[in-house]
């Protein structure tokens, strides 16, 4: 664990700082509405860090506060390692909160909140779950830059790091919603003038062009203006802007990453795990059960818990087989939907009701379209 021993003394200005006078910064600081004005949180500070021993704790900052040293997350890493390491029974095994979780002497471990987290009536937050009750999770708040620094403070560098790239991710999904709607937009007001929608939509062609059938049977002719709506409906999703969308979309999936790896890089310097290297992780409870032989690992000299060939494969076997069933019921499910769409069409098309007719092509789509997205709910 890294743990401050100085306070960060460099100055490093910003493009604003060099090329903007104080006024104008102050004003923009100002009316910025996307950040917090008066937070009950305060800044963080920066400090030079330096690998925490025990005999030295003299030359760190706060060191003479035992209590209060190391801060909440790092207390909670340190009492989840004695948890996991501890020893409980005389097996080889019996070791670590999972294996008494397992065995069902314990139905669950985690870190317990700090406080209430009910503010007072003078509304002054009291401690970090208050504070970060009223300055971030709040729906009034959504708009507003999350206060990281303080999320993984009390959540730990795990939470705060995902919570960092939700907010990144919802950053970059601006340009590309507004893009999309911009593609919407023009779809809906060109759509009047589309020829293949002109033609749908024109009367006279109604006497002068009869289409044949879409189906055997129950099907008959039918008009070209009976797919009017859907024609024009489906020109707003899929025109010829669409194109500019789909290649924005291929280089923004690009940037995102790259951004996003920058991103990650800074929260990991400023948070001081760059070369952070978490513990050895021990095996799971349900692998030593299963597992009741020992074998020499050649690179760390240890015995370790060891299966056989014959049983390894057999595993294999049935995780094969049951990928290779749910990408079989995957199958299923886009074959089911396009048989789905034909049939609810043909029956649709054989009702006597010409209002049924004309809208049997619309509701087939938007049904297939709602039993799609369940499926993809369901198998995902």
């Amino acid at each position: 664990m890294k743990m401050p021993i100085k306070e960060y003394d460099i100055e490093i200005k910003s493009w604003a700082e060099q090329h903007l006078n104080v006024e104008v910064r102050k004003n923009l600081q100002t009316y910025n509405p996307f950040e917090i004005h008066n937070s009950s949180i305060p800044k963080p500070k920066s400090f030079f860090v330096a690998y925490f021993k025990k005999d030295q704790v003299s030359e760190f900052i706060g060191g003479h506060d035992k209590i209060n040293f190391f801060p909440r997350p790092e207390r909670s890493r340190m009492v989840e390692h004695i948890c996991e390491k501890t020893r409980f029974g005389e097996g080889r095994f019996d070791v670590g909160i999972r294996r008494l979780i397992f065995q069902g002497a314990y139905v669950a471990y985690y870190p317990l909140h700090s406080g209430s987290e009910k503010i007072d009536a003078d509304g002054v937050p009291k401690n970090d779950r208050q504070q970060l009750k009223r300055e971030w999770a709040q729906f009034s708040r959504w708009y507003k830059y999350q206060p990281y620094h303080a999320i993984k403070e009390y959540f730990g560098t795990e939470v705060g790091l995902y919570f960092a790239w939700l907010g990144f991710y919802t950053a970059m999904l601006v340009p590309a919603a507004i893009l999309g709607l911009i593609v919407f937009i023009y779809g809906i007001s060109e759509a009047g003038s589309y020829p293949p929608v002109l033609d749908a939509c024109n009367s006279t062609n109604e006497r002068q062009f009869y289409m044949c059938p879409l189906c055997d049977k129950q099907c008959s002719y039918w008009s070209l203006k009976s797919f009017c709506a859907y024609v024009r409906v489906v020109y707003m999703f899929d025109n010829d802007s669409t194109i500019i969308l789909a290649l924005f979309m291929s280089i923004w999936a690009t940037v995102f990453l790259e951004f996003w790896k920058r991103r990650q890089a800074i929260l990991s310097y400023e948070w001081h795990m760059m070369h952070f290297e978490d513990t050895e992780e021990q095996p799971r409870p349900e692998f030593l059960v299963s597992a009741t032989r020992l074998k020499k690992n050649l690179v760390t000299g240890k015995m370790e818990p060891h299966i056989p060939k014959r049983q390894r494969y057999q595993r294999l076997a049935g995780a094969a087989s049951v990928i290779a069933f749910m990408i079989l019921l995957v199958l299923a499910a886009v074959v089911g939907v396009v048989v789905y769409r034909v049939a609810v069409y043909a029956y649709l098309m054989a009702f006597d009701n010409q209002r049924v007719q004309k809208q049997a092509k619309m509701t087939t789509s938007i049904t297939a379209g709602l039993i799609n997205l369940v499926c993809i709910t369901i198998l995902k």
